[in-house]
């Protein structure tokens, strides 16, 4: 993982998108870890770097700037890697992993189930919970179809900070809700009438069962700001409360998507960035990789202001974050990290960049 400020400077370019896509391929090909078990058990980081700098002569300036780009280079190819090795002295600057702190941990699957009778249920790997048409299995969520009453009843799921949820619908509907989210929706749907649900806020990816399969009714999304209309796709909707924009990417399929000022039809690999209904939508194409990476369990950053990349890190690990120096909020960083991984061995490997240094009281983390 790189650091930068937020200007034009070739020499931080340490990693090409070509890379990073490479590295979020490898993370969901099984063969590839298997490989790099098997590589990594044949490598001594600190005899190769020993023969390596015996190797290399740089005057006493140009050294401290090699030692900082190599040092930033090395961790990225850990990060895209998922693995964090001991380096040479050269670039340790915590002896310790848990110099930083040990009260924050990486998320887990848990949510707030709220019934339309006002009960809640937490549901954790520790909850045992089954319904009148739904089950709590392996942490998943999952409705079962029973005949049409005609009459909505709906549930909400509350996904809390720190947390992740997977959700099947009564129709095959797949959701998948991010941190600091919450989903309204049908215990069972009408036939004859759209298959309508709200995200109320936060994000979300769905994989719509098709409307074929329905016998046509289409499948509606509503947000505050927009309403989507889909026949059967998978899109990532971004709705976060404090965000200034909603972002509504599209993996497969067609979406049609309005709001109060203009309505538009995405293509598979655009992105709908929302302002307000009171905008126009803007349509842009994008590499879906970057949005959807979180539902596989991946941070996938590109060129990434550090005060955005700390807000969804915060979100994950329930942390809040404060900057002490308002200008390190628009250094870039990228890099691609496991969402399992400790994030003081991530704010370790930020520190050996040169461009920050962190400390974490409790659960806050100071940028200095």
């Amino acid at each position: 993982m790189k650091g930068k400020e937020n200007t034009a400077n070739p020499h931080t370019d340490l990693i090409t998108k070509e890379d990073q896509d490479k590295l979020f391929r490898d993370f969901n090909d099984r063969n590839y870890w298997a490989e790099r078990e098997k590589i990594l058990g044949d490598i001594d980081v600190v005899e190769d770097w020993k023969a390596l700098k015996s190797k290399i002569y740089f005057s006493k300036s140009k050294k401290q700037n090699f030692l900082k780009y190599a040092a930033a280079a090395i961790l990225l190819i850990g990060f895209g890697l998922g693995v964090f090795y001991n380096l040479p002295d050269t670039f340790k600057t915590t002896e310790d992993p848990s110099a930083l702190g040990n009260n924050i941990v990486s998320g887990s699957d848990k949510a707030i189930l709220g019934l339309e009778n006002g009960e809640e249920i937490e549901l954790s790997k520790e909850t045992v919970y089954k319904g009148k048409n739904s089950s709590f299995v392996s942490n998943h969520l999952l409705y079962t179809k029973d005949k049409n009453t005609g009459e909505l009843v709906y549930n909400y799921l509350t996904i809390p900070r720190g947390g992740k949820f997977f959700v099947e619908l009564s129709d095959g509907t797949q959701v998948w809700l991010n941190s600091e989210s919450k989903l309204k929706y049908p215990v069972q749907f009408i036939a004859g009438q759209p298959r309508t649900v709200e995200l109320v806020y936060g994000e979300a990816y769905f994989n719509v069962s098709h409307s074929t399969q329905h016998d046509g009714d289409s499948f509606i999304v509503k947000q505050k700001e927009q309403e989507l209309e889909v026949l059967g796709t998978e899109f990532n909707i971004s709705a976060y409360k404090n965000d200034k924009a909603l972002y509504t990417t599209l993996v497969e399929g067609s979406v049609a998507i309005h709001n109060k000022h203009s309505s538009k039809v995405l293509k598979p690999g655009e992105q709908a960035v929302n302002m307000g209904s009171d905008n126009d939508l803007v349509i842009t194409k994008v590499d879906v990789n970057y949005a959807i990476a979180w539902k596989d369990g991946i941070f996938l950053f590109r060129d990434e202001p550090l005060q955005a990349m700390m807000h969804q890190l915060s979100r994950w690990y329930d942390a809040e974050v404060d900057f002490e120096n308002d200008v390190k909020k628009n250094y870039l960083f990228s890099g691609t990290l496991k969402r399992e991984d400790d994030i003081q061995t991530l704010l370790q490997n930020l520190e050996k960049t040169g461009e920050v240094t962190f400390e974490i009281k409790d659960k806050k983390i100071m940028i200095k």
